[in-house]
């Protein structure tokens, strides 16, 4: 299992040095346009870990994020930057709550579940800017989403790392990280042990579309705009991140540094493929590739553990059938 968790960070180490063979991969400028560019995706791969980890799935991603760029940018031209924020998580909150409730209390296959409800919202954001687009350039949104600290430095940068100081604490230290790793793990005996499972899964919907919101928002105030056909396809890059790093797709396994070193993986293999001017079509090959070969790794380390459990309780049933027995049978 160290081999898994620590190999991928290898692999990125290995690729960067690859990649520093390109005579701007390394420089200030190219780097934090990396940055730039793939922060909401690392947001969104946070929420989407602890999703995973509690057994889930969530496709609703991409719809959630757009809607919560069209929202924002519509209401922070008449409104204050801070209201328009509020208003703009809330929403989001709502779209992830609503996800867990038809997960756990409807029983509804989380793919099915947010596959329906990414339609629904992506639709709503449709009908609510009516194919508009909103223009934001100054004010709290576009400070986040483009300032600089000493004109150099990404705000951006220091938001994702409030996000990952205190999805790790959480995840690590707290009664609600215990549980959403056992919950993932065996539900069924986490329910009987005492644990909150529906509560507990519900809430992971919940943060994983409030983390898309706020990808949205950074978006915003990157690209100076917002509108409701952004997103496409970005709930498959957030997802494969988490899987590349190592987070399990079956649930109970990830940490929040795996996520990111499978963002980082994706981050610089894209901008390394731009630099050497590769076709677009074997982009994606290649990623589809890495994140095949990432799940299969994870099926075969999963299909290892199991195989080993399954001997150790059979040494232990052994064990205690010859501790049961009468002395006259053992000998």
């Amino acid at each position: 299992m160290a081999g898994r968790r620590y190999g991928i960070v290898l692999a990125l180490v290995v690729m960067v040095v690859i990649a520093g063979g390109q005579s701007s991969f390394l420089t200030a400028g190219n780097l934090v346009n990396i940055s730039d560019q793939w922060t909401p995706i690392a947001v969104m791969a946070l929420g989407m870990t602890f999703c995973l980890i509690s057994g889930g799935f969530d496709l609703s991603v991409g719809a959630t994020y757009a809607l919560a760029a069209t929202v924002s940018s519509a209401l922070a031209l008449h409104n204050p930057p801070l209201l328009a924020i509020i208003i703009t998580l809330a929403i989001a909150g709502v779209v992830g709550l609503a996800n867990g409730l038809m997960v756990t209390k409807l029983a509804i296959n989380p793919l099915i579940a947010t596959l329906g409800s990414s339609q629904i919202v992506g639709g709503a954001a449709l009908l609510y800017s009516g194919g508009a687009t909103y223009s934001v350039h100054a004010g709290l949104i576009a400070d986040l989403g483009s300032g600089r600290i000493g004109g150099v430095f990404p705000v951006s940068a220091l938001v994702l790392a409030g996000f990952t100081l205190v999805a790790t604490i959480v995840l690590t230290f707290s009664t609600y990280g215990q549980d959403l790793y056992a919950a993932g793990g065996n539900n069924t005996a986490s329910y009987i042990s005492g644990i909150r499972t529906d509560l507990t899964r519900t809430l992971t919907y919940v943060i994983t579309a409030v983390t898309a919101g706020v990808a949205g928002i950074l978006y915003v105030g990157r690209v100076g705009s917002g509108q409701a056909n952004i997103g496409t396809g970005i709930e498959l890059q957030v997802i494969a991140a988490a899987l590349i790093g190592g987070v399990s797709l079956i649930g109970g396994q990830g940490r929040v540094w795996q996520a990111l070193t499978g963002v980082a993986i994706l981050a610089v293999l894209q901008n390394f493929f731009n630099q050497a001017s590769i076709n677009a079509y074997w982009q994606s090959i290649v990623q589809g590739c890495v994140i095949v070969a990432a799940v299969g790794f994870d099926a075969f380390s999963r299909g290892e553990s199991l195989t080993g459990l399954r001997h150790r309780f059979a040494r232990i049933r052994h064990s205690h059938r010859a501790e049961s027995l009468p002395a006259a049978e053992t000998s």
